[in-house]
């Protein structure tokens, strides 16, 4: 079933602000140790606006700061984007494929940012921080990734899908789909119905109407 715009524009949500948030607290610690700032890195990802002062801004600014941590953000709603769209193609979406996605997702992001588009169109961030710390921050990237995928909502049930019926206790009278005793159920009902003898497969006469009676084999060595 298809999700909604709404629907979708949430788990984006989740995903971009996940993984802004856990690479952006990385740009901050890794810019402390590397260049003496913890703001340059994010002030580095505004020369999109300021080209000329961003990369050699230090000190923290709303003309800088700011500006680098929206379009960090608007960056990571983008590959957060790329994500849902992997993990809406999961048929049994887990922790483990989860995680794997997000490296993906953000193994892409690394060459698209650091190789592939030209420096103007660059982060700008990798212009202040080690090659050890860019791992980092791409690492951190994926494991925002992957949070957001395990907390954004899940998607709805398609109607008219199968639910467990419920007596009034509380307990289910059904079995879900996605049971494991499913399968264990359904042989053992096979089962059943192979033992039952062979003229109760059809039942009586009474229950399935009258039918012409021609004679059996009895009738044919009685006759002998």
């Amino acid at each position: 079933m298809p999700l909604s715009p709404s629907s979708m524009l949430r788990r984006v949500a989740v995903h971009g602000f996940f993984s802004s948030l856990v690479s952006g607290l990385l740009l901050l610690l890794r810019g402390r140790k590397d260049v003496g700032s913890a703001a340059a890195p994010v002030n580095a990802v505004s020369h999109w606006l300021w080209p000329h002062t961003a990369l050699h801004a230090d000190a923290p600014s709303l003309r800088h700061t700011l500006t680098g941590a929206v379009v960090h953000y608007g960056a990571s709603m983008f590959w957060g984007l790329c994500y849902d769209a992997l993990r809406r193609r999961r048929a049994r979406p887990t922790t483990a494929n989860a995680l794997g996605d997000a490296v993906a997702v953000s193994a892409a992001a690394a060459v698209v940012d650091l190789v592939l588009v030209p420096p103007r169109l660059r982060p700008g961030f990798e212009r202040r921080l080690r090659p050890r710390s860019l791992c980092m921050v791409y690492g951190g990237f994926a494991l925002g990734l992957a949070l957001g995928g395990l907390l954004a909502p899940t998607r709805p049930r398609p109607p008219g899908a199968w639910q467990p019926r419920r007596d009034p206790a509380g307990t289910d009278a059904g079995l879900s789909s996605d049971s494991p005793n499913a399968a264990e159920r359904l042989a053992a009902s096979g089962r059943a119905t192979l033992a039952r003898a062979p003229g109760d497969w059809f039942g009586s006469s009474s229950q399935h109407g009258e039918r012409a009676r021609g004679p059996g084999w009895q009738d044919f060595f009685r006759g002998a």
